[in-house]
């Protein structure tokens, strides 16, 4: 036994240096990889987690049938938009309305002028002023405190007793001239005879309820410097009732001069514009 004592123990020291020489080695190799890639041994180490991936939403899907008892699946086609909503009539001129495309007849209006109103229609005629709408009763007078722009609309030379002639047929390098005549210090305004409701050469003239009743319009034709036929201080004495801003204002006896050697008649309309 004492002979195997050395042995033994020159066994241990074997195995200890062993495992010794076997830890630097390891080591070695760890310090080799760090030198090869500094970058890598300064990163944090993180702990290594599977990637999460979102599935794509299902496409929407409603059932089709194609013959009775039997469905098909197809895709979810978007509605087309709703039509934009048109205003009622009822918005467009009031219930109580005398004349103009936007005036629904009924009762009154159509009791009260027939020709501007035609019970046989949903709506009235459209007004030669082109007013779409006159928003109070027929058998109402002219605001007493109204305020108009008079634009001319046609003249008429009187031929007999039913016969009447445009003065755009006879004399179309004509002008109609207005005035206020309580302000004939202002001058006169002239529109051309041939004058359309979009042209530039139609003009106005400003004029209140009072001009037409109490002092009046003056109503000038002239050709050139020749003066056709004139009327001073025209108006109407008798209340003016609204039918006016769909029909017109009508001015009788515009007399004419005798220029040319003739005397002549004319009627004039003028509309009633409303202020800009």
């Amino acid at each position: 036994m004492t002979s195997q004592a050395p042995i033994l123990a020159g066994l241990a020291v074997g195995v200890v240096l062993a495992v010794i020489v076997a830890v630097f080695a390891l080591r070695g190799g760890d310090e080799s990889e760090q030198e090869a890639n500094p970058v890598a041994s300064m990163l944090p180490s993180l702990p290594s987690t599977p990637a999460k991936v979102t599935p794509d939403p299902p496409s929407a899907v409603l059932p089709v049938s194609t013959s009775p008892g039997a469905t098909t699946v197809g895709k979810l086609e978007p509605e087309p938009p709703d039509p934009p909503l048109l205003p009622p009539p009822s918005q467009e001129c009031p219930a109580v309305c005398c004349g103009g495309k936007n005036c629904a007849t009924n009762p009154q209006n159509t009791a009260e002028r027939k020709s501007l109103c035609d019970p046989a229609k949903e709506r009235c005629s459209d007004c030669p002023s082109k007013r779409p709408c006159v928003s109070a009763s027929c058998t109402d007078d002219l605001d007493p405190d109204g305020r108009w722009l008079l634009r001319f609309a046609v003249a008429l030379e009187r031929l007999g007793k039913t016969e009447e002639r445009n003065i755009r047929d006879s004399h179309p390098t004509a002008a109609v001239c207005l005035r206020p005549s309580a302000r004939r210090t202002e001058g006169w305004t002239c529109t051309s005879v041939t004058a359309t409701e979009n042209d530039t050469k139609l003009t106005r003239v400003r004029a209140t309820t009072s001009d037409i009743h109490e002092d009046g319009i003056d109503i000038r034709i002239r050709n050139g410097k020749d003066i056709i036929a004139e009327r001073l201080n025209a108006r109407h004495e008798d209340k003016v009732r609204v039918t006016a801003l769909c029909l017109g204002l009508v001015f009788r006896d515009v007399v004419s001069s005798s220029f040319d050697g003739e005397m002549r008649t004319y009627r004039v309309t003028l509309h009633l514009d409303d202020p800009m």
